[in-house]
């Protein structure tokens, strides 16, 4: 950081130090909400991840919707943004990457999952497959993203599909035959040496170094 960067971040330190932890808390969030509203007009940036999914958006380009999720009904409903140069609608989720060492190495091969709680009737699966889909990697320790990948549309809708298919032929039931949750479908994308297997995605940005 510059000279002037560490006298901005040392006075902040200082303000930080010469409050109690609540008070502390509350005025991060305070500054949170302020800046949200500010620069993007979200007004509630805490809730469901929208503070995440507004970062996602201006690495990409995008436009965040203002509220938590396209409006049921709405020819957006289901997506997170929208790309305004080809008018697209993306849908994005996010996963935390623990292994960090092995990211950063090139050695990361594990299959990453976003969770879909939206996806459990045919009219979602209809919704989805008209838009893409990204997956934003995080790091567990500092909550930077690390990667976005788009989600090749096909292999995220053949991987909803058959909850669905369980669902409408009554067979999405627990071993005491009762109706399990809806609220856990999922899609994701393999990884092998920290690269996604080309018929699932591929990396669309990363950090510059």
């Amino acid at each position: 950081m510059s000279s002037l960067e560490n006298k901005k971040h040392d006075s902040i330190k200082t303000l930080m130090n010469s409050i109690s932890p609540t008070d502390r808390v509350k005025l991060m969030i305070n500054m949170l909400n302020d800046t949200y509203l500010e620069e993007w007009g979200i007004t509630n940036p805490l809730s469901k991840g929208k503070w995440r999914e507004t970062l996602i958006a201006n690495n990409l380009g995008h436009v965040v919707h203002k509220k938590t999720s396209g409006g049921k009904g709405s020819r957006f409903y289901g997506s997170d943004a929208m790309d305004p140069n080809t008018g697209k609608y993306w849908e994005y989720k996010s996963v935390m990457v623990k292994d960090l060492e092995a990211w950063y190495s090139g050695k990361l091969s594990i299959k990453l999952n976003g969770v879909y709680n939206g996806a459990y009737h045919r009219a979602a699966l209809e919704k989805y497959s008209g838009i893409n889909h990204a997956l934003c990697l995080y790091s567990e320790r500092s909550g930077d993203i690390l990667a976005i990948v788009q989600m090749h549309t096909s292999h995220v809708i053949s991987q909803l599909t058959p909850m669905v298919e369980s669902i409408e032929s009554g067979t999405w039931v627990n071993k005491k035959g009762k109706p399990k949750t809806t609220n856990c479908n999922n899609a994701g994308v393999k990884f092998k040496n920290s690269v996604p297997l080309p018929e699932h995605g591929e990396i669309i940005w990363m950090p510059q170094k």
